[in-house]
Order: structure tokens, then sequence, then C-alpha cells
């Protein structure tokens, strides 16, 4: 038999049939893993494919990415902003050429 860690949940057959929403919704908003047993046999293993990030961990990633990434200057901002009018719809411009 597998070490079952603080992240599996371990439930019985006969139990899962009666509440088997509420265990797959555990599993889907937490991202842990759902071991079934029969008779005290682990049989089955349910997942979530992408488990649900919390808010923290959505911030810390979004802001390392900031970090990593070049921010623009001023200049390049600014340029930019030229090429929208006052109501925030775009100016096009055509090539004299």
């Amino acid at each position: 038999m597998t070490t079952v860690t603080k992240f599996t949940m371990v439930v019985p057959k006969g139990k899962l049939k009666g509440k088997m929403l509420e265990y797959f919704r555990q599993v889907e908003e937490t991202g842990e893993t759902l071991i079934v047993t029969d008779r005290g046999r682990e049989v089955l293993e349910i997942k979530a494919l992408r488990p649900k990030a919390n808010v923290n961990e959505v911030i810390s990633r979004l802001r390392e990415k900031a970090r990593l990434s070049k921010l623009p200057d001023e200049s390049e901002l600014m340029a930019a902003s030229k090429d929208w009018d006052a109501d925030g719809s775009e100016i096009w411009v055509e090539d004299a050429k």
C-alpha cells in the first residue's frame, strides 16, 4: 500500500457513492487527490486536471512575472499615448510615402 500524504483523501467505495459530487467538488477546488479503497485496498485515484490556485498564489506569480519582464520607460509610454485620441479611440496615421 502507498503512503498517504496530507493532501490525499481516502474514501471506501461504499461511502463514495452517496457523496460522490461532494468529493469531486472538493478535489476540484482544493487540488487534493482522492483515493478510493475496496476492502482496505487502494483501487482508484481521482485528481483534478488543473487544481484551482488560491488568490495569493496568483498574485505572487504575477508579481514575479512583473519583476522578470522589462518595464517600458516613460518616453515609450508617452510615445504610445500619442497614438490615442482624447476619447480613447485609436488615431490612424497614414504613411506619406
